[in-house]
């Protein structure tokens, strides 16, 4: 995906994701709804990486490397922000069992590019970003958990 279908997907993420932010309107959302918009969230996932890269390979290059990191910070602050808030309101949305595939998804997506965002995210001025995005990922596995609980409760009383 290039750098401007990125930055399109990111705009159209923010968009969307800004109407849904608090838990009371996730839980409103249909079934579908919230597939659509965790996957959603999981372009934004790459999309943020991406840009996260960028942004900091640019940083590096124009600026003293005493000023990269707060620099940085401030650039990306609010794509952390949308990615870790959105992200919470779909962990506490509405617990169903189909929702556990869509939890899991957003889990191994999640798992396999957060040790890239923390590389990205060590300087002092980005801890409370890294310190947000480990809580993110403590939540979905938490709620994948409980969700799962939730499915074989369901499957066993249909069994029966």
């Amino acid at each position: 995906m290039g750098t401007h279908a990125v930055a399109g997907e990111a705009i159209a993420f923010t968009l969307t994701m800004n109407m849904i932010r608090r838990k009371e309107e996730a839980h409103k959302l249909s079934w579908e709804g919230l597939e659509t918009r965790i996957g959603r969230w999981i372009t934004y996932l790459h999309g943020t990486v991406s840009i996260l890269t960028a942004e900091l390979k640019l940083a590096k290059a124009v600026l003293p490397a005493e000023e990269v990191g707060k620099a940085f910070a401030g650039v990306i602050a609010e794509t952390v922000n949308t990615l870790v808030s959105v992200g919470e309101t779909m962990v506490r949305s509405k617990k169903t069992p189909e929702k556990v595939f869509a939890l899991l998804d957003m889990m191994g997506h999640f798992e396999h590019s957060l040790p890239h965002l923390a590389s990205m995210l060590q300087d002092e001025a980005c801890a409370h970003m890294n310190h947000q995005l480990k809580d993110l990922m403590e939540h979905l596995a938490v709620a994948s958990r409980e969700t799962f609980y939730e499915f074989e409760d369901a499957v066993s009383h249909d069994a029966v």
